[in-house]
């Protein structure tokens, strides 16, 4: 594909996996657990696409540019990790210059932390310190501390942490994209340790911070694996979808293609079966959500199935509402929505855990999410739909007044601190150029 044509076909490849990252940033945290059941022959062919977008994505790519001011705590100091083979590519070094200045934010309380051509998702790790920002094309894992101090970069499409220090990060070489290759590392270190096997595509990898990470494998039948205590379970029907906070619960979607049958599974440390929900055909646009207490599970599926909370213990399920494109635990007794249909207004609604509707104030919203803390973030876009029209990031926190946070650019939603103290917004600007900010509440 050294061809002019085969050039064209590069870029425009390229173009829409950057589109897919601006997606990923637009809709925020509710991506890990947002899935659509996928069957694996067209699986395989995205990921074959991938592959060839990062392949060619080195000649637009800039450099990503820490710009907040440097931290007085310095990182934190461990053990060299004896390597059983070395990382297929040497990390790499945040620059000091870049090649397209972004505009800057409207509001002067959201804090520059760095920028780059397309920054993603953000992993806080459990004990808040510091956080992975996931950048897209090429992939780069970037490490910084609270105070927004860079700790240094990995190659790697996705990572999840074993605990404070400790990470397990995913990549897979351009030739075979369904062999990826997992390596532990430590913040601060560049030498890496595999972990034997290949693995499967790499956005269903969940860390819990608790010691188990779950990778899934690049079978016909989708299966995933569990490290944990330095070693690797059997292969476990289903992907892996999202943990409870901690860490003994994991939600597992699974494909029952003999039946044409989507099911959603909870499953225990060893991965035995806690409780179940059958979601039709197929799971278009799932959200998942565990309650902050791991008892139950939100689900949101797609337009022709109504919303549900899951009770764990006892398997049973309560409707909710309609199809939303958002949802977020306000507290363990309280779920905060957003309705999908396009004929209502996107407007916050409230249900108890009965499946009732709960009266709050209007607030006009297009995601939500919710901090440690109980601090209610929403997002609201321009009505006017014009790309590059100024965003806002609204926080509620009684008794105080609406924080209200104007961004230059579309954003996600913040992806905040254990403690919730503190988040990381990621704006995407139309000159293809996306900023990470620090905001507090």
């Amino acid at each position: 594909m050294r061809d002019g044509n085969g050039s064209k076909e590069a870029l425009r490849r390229r173009v829409a996996q950057l589109k897919e990252s601006i997606e990923r940033v637009r809709r925020g945290p509710f991506e890990r657990g947002r899935r659509h059941v996928v069957r694996p022959a067209l699986a395989a062919a995205a990921i074959v696409v991938v592959a060839l977008v990062i392949a060619f994505s080195g000649f637009t790519r800039g450099p990503v540019v820490p710009v907040a001011s440097p931290s007085t705590q310095p990182p934190q100091s461990s053990q060299p990790v004896t390597s059983s083979q070395p990382p297929t590519s040497s990390p790499t070094a945040a620059t000091a210059t870049s090649s397209a200045t972004p505009a800057p934010t409207t509001d002067p309380r959201a804090v520059s932390v760095t920028t780059g051509a397309s920054l993603g998702e953000v992993r806080w790790a459990p004990d808040g310190s510091t956080f992975a920002l996931l950048d897209q094309v090429p992939a780069v894992i970037h490490f910084f501390s609270r105070a927004g101090k860079s700790l240094g970069d990995v190659p790697g499409r996705n990572m999840g942490w074993i605990d404070a220090t400790k990470y397990i990060v995913l990549r897979w070489p351009d030739s075979d994209p369904s062999a990826a290759q997992a390596f532990i590392g430590r913040v601060g270190q560049t030498v890496l340790t595999q972990i034997p096997g290949v693995y499967g595509y790499g956005e269903d990898m969940l860390g819990n911070g608790h010691g188990a990470v779950a990778l899934p494998l690049p079978s016909v039948i989708e299966q995933y694996v569990v490290w944990s205590d330095g070693r690797l379970s059997q292969p476990r029907p289903g992907w892996p979808v999202a943990w409870s906070n901690d860490g003994q619960e994991l939600a597992v979607l699974y494909d029952d293609q003999s039946a044409v049958q989507s099911w959603f599974y909870v499953v225990g440390p060893s991965g035995q079966r806690l409780a179940a929900v059958n979601l039709g055909e197929v799971a278009e646009g799932l959200q998942v959500l565990f309650s902050p207490d791991g008892r139950k599970v939100a689900l949101s599926v797609g337009p022709d199935l109504t919303p549900c909370i899951l009770d764990i213990p006892t398997g049973r399920t309560v409707s909710f509402g309609s199809w939303a494109r958002s949802i977020a635990w306000a507290s363990d007794t309280r779920l905060l929505t957003i309705p999908a249909d396009s004929t209502k207004p996107m407007s916050l609604e409230a249900w108890d855990l009965a499946g009732k509707p709960v009266q709050i104030p209007a607030q006009a919203a297009d995601r939500v999410g919710v901090s440690g803390t109980g601090v209610v973030a929403f997002v609201q876009e321009d009505p006017s739909g014009i790309t590059g029209a100024p965003r806002a990031l609204v926080l509620l926190d009684p008794p105080k007044e609406p924080t209200r946070i104007g961004f230059a650019g579309q954003i996600g939603l913040p992806y905040w601190s254990p403690d919730g103290e503190i988040a990381v917004v990621i704006s995407y600007y139309p000159s293809n150029t996306t900023e990470a900010f620090f905001i507090t509440p």
